[in-house]
């Protein structure tokens, strides 16, 4: 999993307020939900890319996760996120291929991506896993 430059999104104004136009090395792809790019990333053994966008709504805020395609087409979407709740995106640590934590709205979750669908129904490859206790606690 390493870091990854090729995306940037810009403002959407013909959409909702959180929405914004996703930019693959400068060309405009597709639309997501959020207004700021958090952090980009290739996992080179799967073929995809991980992006984690917050909506910039400061009392509000919500974090969405997406995996997407060697070709940049979605192919899942998280989203973390609580009414009346700030949230900042911090202490976001790589532990392996397909495995990150990360602090947001005040608790620790670990985002992993797996290399097939996972589940009771096989269809999710992305899994968010909260921890319980306060910050720290949890690695």
């Amino acid at each position: 999993m390493t870091d990854t430059d090729r995306f940037a999104l810009r403002p959407n104004d013909s959409a909702a307020t959180t929405v914004a136009d996703l930019l693959l090395d400068g060309r405009a792809i597709g639309l997501v939900q959020g207004r700021t790019l958090e952090r980009q990333f290739w996992l080179k053994s799967m073929g995809v890319y991980v992006l984690l966008v917050s909506d910039d709504i400061p009392y509000e805020e919500t974090l969405h996760v997406y995996l997407l395609d060697e070709n940049a087409h979605v192919l899942e979407q998280r989203s973390i996120g609580a009414p009346y709740t700030p949230g900042i995106l911090t202490d976001l640590v790589v532990l392996s291929e397909g495995k990150v934590t990360f602090s947001f709205h005040g608790r620790e979750w670990q985002l992993i991506v797996h290399e097939r669908p996972t589940g009771l129904l096989r269809r999710r490859r992305l899994e968010l896993r909260q921890f319980v206790g306060p910050v720290g606690s949890g690695r």
